[in-house]
């Protein structure tokens, strides 16, 4: 029986309870990966942990009280935290080693944002603001696509390759857009680029950026566009389709 049928989620680790009567699941929701149990009888979900971060590599003790796990937000790398999944009490972080980041570094804020696409369905991305960033004030923009393209952006500034540390204390504002043909959206979603590479995603990513300059974020006239793997495959499409990259 496949108990997570329909869900828009992607389910990324799974693991029965003790007495096998759940099973404990990471799902990405767009930019979040939560932590949920699956009721094996009735398909029934529990929520353990909803945040806005990301959740990975749970592990479960012997006796089955404890899960542990890896939690990171847009501005906080990976830490242990353990809950118990049967009495479901708030979760506990058990190691403290990035807690002083924001105090020892300048960090930008990430944001994340969602708009109406090309056919009026919802997108949605992460904006990483300049340092010092000032609502009114546009801003260059660097547009970044992700790779997979069976993937997404997820809160996260850290992330490798991304560089958005140093490009927010050089001015920049950062777009990253969950393109149609990646995870977390649900089958339609992920289904929406096959049979046409760039049928729809790339429209996607460029109606974001419309957004960003809508909102009067981003500088028509000073944008780029970069990405790594299937995000550079995305990139060089941007750049024969319209010549607002500089």
């Amino acid at each position: 029986r496949q108990l997570t049928e329909g869900l828009p989620w992607a389910i990324e680790d799974a693991l029965w309870s003790a007495d096998a009567s759940e099973i404990y699941v990471t799902a990405q929701a767009g930019v979040r990966t939560n932590l949920h149990a699956i009721a094996v009888a009735t398909g029934k979900f529990r929520t353990l942990e909803n945040c806005d971060c990301v959740i990975s590599s749970p592990r479960l003790s012997r006796d089955g009280r404890t899960l542990a796990y890896l939690r990171a937000s847009a501005t906080q790398p990976a830490e242990v935290v353990r809950i118990d999944p049967v009495g479901a009490n708030a979760p506990v972080q058990v190691t403290a080693l990035n807690d002083d980041i924001g105090k020892r570094f300048q960090l930008p804020r990430q944001e994340q944002i969602q708009w109406a696409g090309p056919e009026g369905q919802m997108l949605e991305g992460l904006v990483t603001y300049p340092l010092g960033y000032a609502p009114g004030k546009r801003y260059p923009l660097i547009v970044q696509s992700h790779g997979g393209p069976r993937s997404a952006d997820q809160f996260n500034i850290f992330s490798f390759g991304r560089f958005l540390p140093l490009l927010a204390a050089h001015g920049f504002v950062t777009l990253s857009v969950n393109y149609r043909g990646g995870t977390g959206y649900g089958h339609a979603f992920l289904l929406g680029m096959n049979g046409d590479y760039f049928r729809v995603a790339d429209r996607d990513v460029l109606s974001g950026v419309d957004e960003l300059i809508k909102r009067g974020i981003a500088d028509p006239a000073k944008a780029g566009a970069m990405g790594w793997s299937a995000g550079g495959h995305m990139t060089a499409r941007l750049i024969t389709v319209t010549d607002r990259f500089k």
